[in-house]
């Protein structure tokens, strides 16, 4: 799990900041104010992006709001610096898809531990043994 949460927060690093055109002077300008202007096809991947760390911050232990919480923190990150770049158009859209995403994640995370321990639950009550009542009228 570890490896995995690693692997996202590289890639994260990678696609997010802006490495090869950053610039000192931030370019408000390119900010995208108005959210939900962007193209259907970047709102899905932005929210498919960023639901693993929401199931992998639930895998550590993390409650949703944490992760939730943690997932905003990058979000917002990646946007502002993304005002140092040349070439990169920051967005409240890209802010708050990257953050429904964490949430989605972390809910389908707590979901699914939640059936895992009512699915435990059961199969230990179906596996306990039945006792029958033999009568003495039977051979």
């Amino acid at each position: 799990m570890r490896r995995s949460l690693i692997i996202w927060l590289v890639g994260w690093a990678l696609f997010s900041l802006p490495w090869t055109t950053f610039t000192s002077e931030p370019q408000v300008e390119r900010i995208n104010w108005m959210p939900f202007r962007s193209r259907p096809r970047d709102q899905v991947l932005n929210l498919a992006y960023y639901a693993p760390l929401g199931v992998l911050g639930v895998g550590f232990g993390l409650s949703a709001t944490a992760v939730t919480g943690a997932g905003m923190l990058l979000s917002a990150s990646a946007e502002l610096t993304q005002i140092f770049s040349t070439d990169r158009y920051p967005s409240t859209t890209d802010f708050l898809l990257n953050s429904a995403g964490t949430l989605i994640g972390a809910a389908l995370a707590k979901a699914a531990a939640t059936k895992r321990r009512v699915s435990i639950g059961q199969s230990a009550t179906l596996r306990t043994p039945r006792v029958t009542r033999t009568t003495d009228f039977e051979e």
